[in-house]
């Protein structure tokens, strides 16, 4: 093994004459190259996260928001930017560490890429401070499986809407988590993948909840059983809601029209 082919680094390791043995020094000067190397390495790193483009930061906000999207998402989402484009940045966004990828069961093929945000992706879309620690591990396919046909319904819901409808809100997972009072006065709560308004023309909102895990059929059956029972109480609570408004409103209109009615009788006497 070469002793030191640097001098300057021999030097920097070895002030003094030492009387260590050569493997030991070559192996010393060899971890201080590598050290070098590294920190080198974070410096062109973060040149280049610093020169990220607003392309660039767009897409790391769509996974970061999303959790998990599709290339084929991504190309959908941002449509005014051509697919090799796309295609180019979030290779880039991965090779920075920004952004994980992967191909669920299927390496290999034409399968699009799933992408997730990294640990350090995530806090930079966000506008955090670096996090410390070390980097998640990948999720399992499962996960990414589910987490991209979530993405897939936003997707839908923001390109196929009807005219004069828009998409007011949407949130997933923990934000969407509703908790209510139970037919047992109990506090309940329903937990979907996403919760959703839509808005008219008039602002008059439709709210619709997206249960994604029924149709995977990965839920164990007791708790699927709690799921679609805390479900079918919120629902009935909201039936309930919506008739109680309902004989609110004809009440009022009621009594507006007979305040009119006396209005006028009094109108007409005079």
């Amino acid at each position: 093994m070469p002793i030191a082919r640097s001098t300057a680094t021999f030097a920097r390791l070895c002030p003094r004459p030492t009387l260590l043995p050569p493997d030991v020094v070559g192996l010393m000067v060899d971890a201080a190259r590598r050290t070098d190397a590294s920190r080198r390495d974070r410096r062109t790193r973060s040149d280049r996260i610093a020169s990220l483009s607003s392309l660039d930061l767009r897409l790391l906000r769509i996974v970061s928001e999303h959790r998990v999207a599709t290339q084929t998402q991504l190309e959908l989402l941002v449509e005014d930017i051509p697919a090799r484009t796309l295609r180019y940045r979030a290779a880039r966004l991965h090779r920075l560490g920004l952004v994980g990828r992967s191909r669920p069961y299927r390496e290999r093929g034409s399968a699009p890429h799933h992408f997730w945000p990294t640990r350090h992706g995530d806090a930079l879309a966000r506008g955090a401070p670096p996090p410390r620690g070390g980097e998640r591990s990948e999720p399992n396919p499962t996960f990414i499986g589910h987490a991209a046909a979530v993405t897939g319904f936003y997707v839908a819901l923001a390109r196929r809407l009807a005219h004069g409808v828009r998409l007011a809100c949407f949130v997933r997972e923990a934000e969407a988590r509703e908790q209510f009072q139970g037919r047992d006065g109990r506090r309940r709560a329903i937990a979907p993948e996403a919760r959703v308004e839509l808005e008219d023309k008039q602002g008059r909102r439709l709210v619709g909840r997206y249960f994604r895990a029924f149709e995977q059929g990965t839920m164990p059956e007791r708790a699927c059983a709690s799921r679609i029972a805390g479900l079918t109480q919120r629902l009935e609570g909201l039936r309930a809601r919506r008739e109680e408004l309902a004989v609110e409103g004809r009440s009022q209109r009621s009594r507006s029209r007979t305040r009119t009615s006396a209005h006028s009788r009094r109108t007409s006497a005079r």
